[in-house]
């Protein structure tokens, strides 16, 4: 089986040289950015139920993790195999950004949308309603 192919070359009509390689680095950086920022958006966002699947440092394991959500006034929502990684809801009614905020000043790393990390946990997706019947039977 033959293969033929044309060298890709990254000049546009009416460009030359350096200018036109820059503007394509620059559009390729621009398109880069606006890929993270989207991606970014989504999965920072709460879950449906307000929880936030919440990342403290490896080295800090459960126990940092316990007291991110202690000092944080989370209630842990479903642990997850990887002792430095929790599903987490707000106590009490608060707005999602002052939740972040609070999460962050007590030591969590990263705060992601629960369903990002789906494969970290036995059964997933976990609601906030199924804990909660959960503990009623319990």
């Amino acid at each position: 089986m033959m293969v033929l192919s044309a060298p890709i070359t990254r000049h546009r009509a009416g460009t030359s040289g350096a200018s036109g390689e820059r503007s394509y680095w620059m559009a390729m950086a621009f398109a880069c950015l606006v890929f993270a920022i989207t991606v970014a958006g989504f999965v920072s966002r709460p879950g449906p139920d307000g929880s936030v699947a919440v990342v403290v440092s490896p080295q800090g394991g459960e126990r940092q993790l316990m007291q991110t959500l202690a000092a944080s006034d989370a209630i842990l929502v479903r642990q997850s195999r990887l002792s430095w990684l929790a599903i987490a809801t707000p106590r009490r009614a608060i707005s999602h950004g002052a939740f972040r905020s609070a999460l962050r000043s007590a030591g969590a790393l990263v705060l992601l949308h629960p369903a990002v990390l789906a494969g970290c946990f036995d059964d997933f997706p976990p609601t906030l309603a199924d804990f909660r019947a959960q503990q009623r039977t319990s």
